[in-house]
């Protein structure tokens, strides 16, 4: 098209569009539109359910536009972008190039590129290079300048009767020979030391630097003429030409490390949940080779260790460094490690030293022996902390967590009487982690095995009785869900005390050494926060989260798969009885059941939800609104687990028989259910259980009693569901005759 303009510029502006991209843009539309019409018919003719129909065209519509993309890439070529335009005869600007930006997205992209100087330059086998010696041989010969370059202001050409020649040639020899300084030097002004005793001069050039340094960077600065070089000016000398190390943070070097760590230790002296954010913006920057990580590590591990109440926060360090340090290479082998690797393998030689440790302190005695054992129990229980925490924190996978557990118990070389020192670590590995660890199914057998010798050692007399105790607590905290009776003394920020102190002494409270009060009285207004004695504790229900309620709903039907109490599961139930959640807990189990992976396990749901409602901590008709929420989505979860409708059908029949609920619970969840096969398949699996249940006499009252139409609930429609049997002659397969 064109645009005339009015008066001088009466002249012609041409759009102009690259034909490219009209092809561009009609490939896409008709790949999308022909790949959604492909996906809609065949979703309409082949599918049933509404989602897998949607599904169907969701996937046409992205296949066409994978089409389209697949063609665009392979017609290449040029930029497939708008060429620039102009509003005005003779060039302008391009007011639509930001169009090009966005609208050319998974093409091939051909923007201009401006070559760089190195890619301007020769390549390496064309460009002809001149080694020093080989220039200095020409400077005997060639001591007169060119004519175009005698009359240059420049101050690099030397005039040849300049009496300071000599010495200015051996200065740009010297110059030359160091490394190239890549600083403005023109925008300083030339250094002449003044004579000794000339207190005026050196004013002057004191003053003339003053000023030259206070222009700004990159204003043309006055040229100095070279004057003659005086032998006793100071000069900068390098730390190499002193036989020394210039220190760097991370620098190489033995002198730069040390320095290094020393600003490290500093770091972590000074570091609590409070200042944690600050001094980690301190701390990452010093880790910059492999010496230093490996010395980091080193001295983390040995805060942790002897720093318990802070463990947490090392872990939380631990994990910070892990997410943002890069791989260092090897210096022997040249191999790359990250920090976790690191990391790990420092946990595992302390953890392997243990045995080592108790054989030496067994060659002592007397106080020495005391104090040798001391410090490997201290060590072995401050390991496993830190372990058990970076665990927590996803830096540790559940498979070293039970090796350890298990070797700590004896099951390996230890033999089945393992020390006092291993147990106590145990019980400190599943306090700290207990709860991750339940969390996940194939740790789930070996932590049952676990408890079960923790059980045995409990009652065994060849410990010392607080020992024993240690593992009458931890077997307690699993059977209350691992929520402690009382909170263990962690590291907190000054808020978070404060916050709790009012909490429990129901005031605001201004804790001495909080608040810049100083320590006087502080015992008095600690001594609220002291742990109480066992006769003051008050055992009240831990109203827990949401989230943590839900956690503990499917460990019920977990451990029920596991060991089949069912009292430890209606106990568990009552714990989380709250208004509305049975029916959550429900459709918890019922999901469970989708989940099982034989027809044992999901029965075995069944007759918990069942034995639930018949203990009434489960209501009739919580099971079935449960029942009736999964009973639109059947026809889709039957494509992914088969026994669906029969799960659903044999929770009511059961609950019916029970009295829980009526037939018309079935008649509810089985209307809502489009396709007649699944729909058949609830009907038949609630009557089934309900005949298997309360006997085959009781089936036709209940359905007479609940005014169930089986012939509507069975019926079906040949050019939807296609060719099915009869009502009667289904009812009759399944053994269900009499009925219609």
């Amino acid at each position: 098209g064109c645009l005339r303009m009015s008066g001088s510029e009466a002249s012609k502006v041409h759009y102009y569009i690259d034909e490219k991209w009209d092809n561009a843009i009609d490939i896409t539309m008709r790949s999308v539109f022909y790949g959604s019409l492909i996906g809609a018919v065949g979703g309409l003719f082949l599918l049933r359910g509404k989602t897998a129909r949607v599904a169907s065209l969701a996937f046409g519509a992205g296949f066409g536009a994978g089409g389209a993309y697949y063609q665009n890439q392979k017609a290449g070529g040029d930029t497939i972008s708008l060429r620039p335009l102009s509003l005005r005869p003779g060039g302008g600007t391009n007011p639509f190039a930001g169009f090009a930006k966005g609208a050319g997205v998974g093409l091939k992209l051909n923007t201009f590129h401006v070559p760089s100087v190195a890619e301007k330059r020769k390549p390496r086998g064309e460009v002809i290079t001149y080694s020093r010696d080989f220039l200095m041989t020409f400077a005997s010969q060639f001591t007169e300048p060119p004519s175009e370059l005698r009359s240059s202001a420049l101050d690099i050409v030397l005039d040849p009767s300049d009496p300071t020649r000599l010495a200015q040639q051996q200065l740009l020899q010297r110059v030359a020979a160091d490394s190239a300084d890549e600083r403005d030097w023109r925008a300083h002004g030339a250094f002449t030391p003044a004579p000794a005793g000339d207190g005026a001069a050196a004013g002057a050039a004191a003053s003339a630097g003053a000023s030259a340094a206070s222009a700004p960077y990159g204003a043309a600065q006055p040229s100095h003429a070279p004057g003659p070089a005086d032998p006793h000016a100071p000069k900068i000398q390098r730390a190499s030409d002193l036989g020394r190390t210039a220190w760097s943070a991370g620098g190489s070097g033995a002198e730069g490390t040390a320095q290094t760590m020393r600003t490290v230790k500093g770091i972590l002296n000074k570091l609590t949940p409070e200042k944690f954010e600050r001094l980690l913006g301190q701390f990452i920057p010093l880790i910059s080779n492999y010496e230093v990580l490996q010395a980091t590590i080193i001295q983390v591990f040995e805060s942790a260790v002897h720093q318990p109440t802070f463990v947490a926060m090392y872990a939380d360090l631990c994990r910070e460094l892990d997410a943002v340090l890069p791989e260092f290479n090897e210096p022997d082998t040249g191999r790359p490690t990250n920090f976790k690797k690191m990391l790990a393998n420092t946990c595992q030689e302390e953890y392997e030293s243990t045995e080592s440790a108790r054989a030496v302190a067994a060659k002592a005695s007397g106080p020495e022996r005391e104090a040798e054992e001391r410090l490997a129990k201290q060590r072995l229980l401050g390991n496993i902390r830190l372990i058990a925490e970076l665990f927590k924190k996803g830096m540790v996978n559940d498979r070293i967590m039970l090796l350890i557990l298990m070797d700590l118990l004896g099951t390996g070389e230890a033999g089945p009487d393992p020390p006092a020192e291993s147990i106590e670590a145990v019980c400190e590995l599943l306090s700290t982690a207990g709860a991750a660890l339940e969390a996940g199914a194939k740790s789930r057998p070996r932590l049952d095995a676990a408890f079960a010798t923790l059980s045995k050692l409990a009652n065994a007399r060849g410990y010392p009785s607080r020992i024993r105790f240690v593992i009458r607590d931890v077997i307690e905290l699993r059977t209350q869900h691992w929520v402690p009776r009382r909170e263990a003394f962690t590291a907190k920020k000054l808020e978070d005390v404060r916050a709790e102190a009012a909490a429990e002494l129901g005031l605001d409270v201004n804790i001495p050494g909080l608040d810049g009060t100083g320590a006087g009285g502080a015992l008095g207004a600690l001594t609220s926060l002291a742990p109480k004695r066992p006769e003051e504790l008050e055992l009240t229900p831990i109203d827990v989260t949401p989230e943590r309620r839900e956690s503990l709903a499917k460990s019920i039907f977990t451990d029920f798969l596991a060991d089949g109490n069912f009292g430890e599961a209606l106990a568990a139930a009552q714990d989380l009885a709250v208004p509305g959640f049975m029916r959550r807990l429900a459709e918890i189990g019922l999901a469970r059941a989708y989940d099982a992976r034989t027809e044992e396990e999901w029965r075995a749901v069944v007759d918990l939800l069942v034995r639930l409602g018949a203990a009434g901590q489960v209501p009739g008709a919580d099971l079935g609104a449960a029942v009736a929420g999964l009973a639109p989505r059947l026809e889709d979860d039957a494509m992914d687990f088969r026994f669906a409708p029969a799960v659903l059908g044999t929770l009511l029949g059961r609950a019916a028989a029970g009295k829980q609920l009526g037939l018309d619970a079935l008649a509810a969840a089985a209307g809502a259910v489009e396709s007649a096969a699944p729909r058949r398949g609830l009907v038949a699996a609630t009557l089934c259980a309900l005949r298997d249940e309360a006997g085959a006499e009781r089936l036709v009252p209940a359905v007479a009693e609940a005014g169930l139409d089986l012939a509507a609930l069975l019926a079906s429609d040949p050019e939807f569901d296609g060719e099915l049997l009869e009502p009667a002659a289904f009812l009759a397969a399944q053994g269900l005759d009499g009925l219609l």
